[in-house]
């Protein structure tokens, strides 16, 4: 599925074509295309927030949690060890993104209570639909496949990043609160198969780092 869709955005995809991975090549293509991002993603800077999450955040979601739906998340990257609450206590340092939550939040408990989380960023007909929403995933080949649950996390992630920031999302730039990432997950459980590979790769697949772009 990945490698198809990486063919894909290269329109080199034309007949079925297959290729036999071995872990030589995992390790390969991982150095190539997902380190460096994971380097960037990991040394803690929030964009949603526009601050360094501290270390401690990364082994008790109990100590940051205010809307009670964190939960902690192994191997997730520490910019991503964050409340969806806290987008409404950012004071002078807030950002159009956290003011974006913070509007989509209102008078709720928690984001994911919001009459349309469910329905835009769960429900598989509707991420079967935004999956070729240019505004959601940009680079999508239109393969004609099924998807597996590591897809649907990137879809389901690609949905949220889109509902909550509009075109703004587009990068991946902007981390989902923790809360987020839970019911995602809850919904589409990872896989055996995938408890190799690190972080968000194991969470959202090759998908999130091809569209990934650093800040300019």
């Amino acid at each position: 599925m990945d490698m198809g869709r990486m063919l894909g955005k290269r329109h080199l995809v034309r007949d079925p074509v297959v290729i036999t991975v071995r872990s030589a090549h995992t390790q390969w293509f991982y150095d190539k295309l997902c380190s460096r991002a994971e380097r960037i993603i990991n040394n803690g800077r929030n964009n949603v927030l526009n601050r360094t999450i501290g270390d401690r955040k990364l082994y008790d979601a109990r100590s940051f949690c205010e809307c009670g739906k964190c939960e902690f998340l192994e191997s997730i990257p520490l910019s991503y060890a964050y409340c969806c609450k806290e987008a409404m206590n950012v004071g002078g340092a807030c950002s159009s993104a956290a003011q974006n939550l913070a509007t989509k939040i209102g008078t709720l408990s928690c984001i994911t209570k919001h009459p349309s989380f469910a329905s835009v960023c769960l429900d598989e007909e509707v991420l079967n639909i935004l999956a070729t929403h240019e505004g959601v995933c940009v680079e999508w080949p239109r393969l004609e496949e099924t998807f597996t649950n590591q897809d649907y996390r990137y879809i389901a992630f690609r949905a949220f990043s889109y509902w909550a920031h509009g075109d703004d999302s587009r990068g991946n730039k902007f981390e989902a609160p923790l809360c987020v990432l839970a019911n995602i997950i809850q919904k589409f459980p990872l896989e055996s198969s995938t408890q190799q590979q690190k972080g968000l790769l194991n969470i959202f697949g090759v998908g999130f780092f091809t569209d990934y772009k650093e800040d300019e």
